[in-house]
C-alpha cells in the first residue's frame, strides 16, 4: 500500500469517528430525527447516516455491560482479592488452603459460565387414581386413607390378627439349601 492510501484511509477513519460522534449528539438531542434529515446537517448521504446509526447501535450494545454480567464481574473482582488474602496468609495449613482453592475455582466456574450443566430430571405423576385398579399395599392405604394412625392400630391391625393364614407367603418362606 501506498503512503498516500494509508492516510487517505486514515483520514476516512477519523472522518467516520467524528461523524459518529456528531451523529451521536444530535440524536441525543432530537431522536424522532429522519435519516434524511440528519444526513442533510452532516452533508453526507442518508445510506450513510443508516450505516452510522448501525453501527452506532452495534457498539452501544456490545459495550453496554447488563446489571448481571456487571455483578459478575464484581464478584470475580471480589474473590480473587479474597484468593490473594488466603494465598498470602500464613497461618493457614496446606489442606486448608487447597480447600480454599477448590472452593474459590467452583465461584469463579459458576460466575464464569464454564462449570458443567447439572443434570435435571422431571417427571409428572398422574395423581388421578382408580381404587378399583390399585392392588396390594396401595389398596390397603386407599381403604385406610381417613382413618387416624390411633384407629389404625386399635381396629385394623387387631382384625388383621384375627384372619387365620390361607398358607404361608413366598417372601416369609425359608430359604432353600441351594441359596443358602
Amino acid at each position: 500500500m501506498s503512503p498516500a492510501s494509508i492516510v487517505r484511509i486514515r483520514n476516512d477513519r477519523e472522518a467516520r469517528a467524528r461523524r459518529h460522534v456528531e451523529l451521536a449528539k444530535m440524536l441525543r438531542d432530537n431522536p424522532q430525527a429522519t435519516n434524511i434529515e440528519l444526513a442533510n446537517a452532516l452533508n453526507v448521504d442518508r445510506h450513510t447516516i443508516t450505516s452510522d446509526r448501525l453501527a452506532l447501535m452495534n457498539q452501544t450494545t456490545n459495550e453496554a455491560l447488563t446489571e448481571t454480567q456487571f455483578y459478575r464481574e464484581d464478584q470475580l473482582t471480589r474473590i480473587t482479592a479474597k484468593w490473594e488474602e488466603i494465598v498470602s496468609d500464613k497461618t493457614m495449613t496446606s489442606a486448608e488452603k487447597h480447600l480454599a482453592w477448590s472452593r474459590w475455582m467452583k465461584l469463579e466456574m459458576d460466575l464464569r459460565g464454564t462449570a458443567a450443566p447439572t443434570k435435571s430430571i422431571h417427571a409428572n405423576v398422574n395423581a388421578d387414581v382408580d381404587p378399583a385398579k390399585l392392588v396390594g399395599y396401595r389398596k390397603f392405604l386407599y381403604h385406610t386413607r381417613h382413618l387416624s394412625e390411633a384407629d389404625v392400630i386399635a381396629k385394623v391391625f387387631p382384625y388383621c390378627d384375627s384372619i387365620p393364614p390361607s398358607g404361608t407367603p413366598l417372601h416369609l418362606l425359608e430359604p432353600s439349601e441351594a441359596m443358602k
